[in-house]
């Protein structure tokens, strides 16, 4: 009788499971990549919306007419419009931090 080898062979160079586990893997990697760029330019397209959002919701912010009215600290306050305009700039900038998060 011959004698077996006693070190394992890894099942990627066992000639049956060889041209299996290498074509599967390279299939699975290519989507896995497509994928994440889609993803990523999905992302980026997001992103730039989101930044021109933010540029024109500050300058409709910045060309609005200010309340006449002083409120307690002697600061003037926000008319409603401009409440509402602050309130989407701060949820478009958390947007904008997550997004960029995820992209790096």
């Amino acid at each position: 009788m011959a004698k077996k080898s006693k070190t394992p062979v890894p099942s990627s160079i066992k000639i049956g499971n060889k041209s299996k586990m290498t074509n599967t893997s390279k299939s699975k990697r290519s989507v896995i990549v497509h994928k994440t760029q889609k993803q990523t330019e999905h992302l980026h397209q997001v992103l730039s919306k989101i930044e021109e959002t933010i540029q024109e919701l500050t300058r409709l912010f910045v060309e609005m007419e200010s309340s006449k009215h002083r409120g307690v600290k002697g600061q003037f306050r926000l008319t409603p419009k401009q409440e509402l305009i602050k309130k989407q700039l701060e949820l478009a900038n958390k947007r904008a931090d997550q997004i960029l998060k995820l992209l790096s």
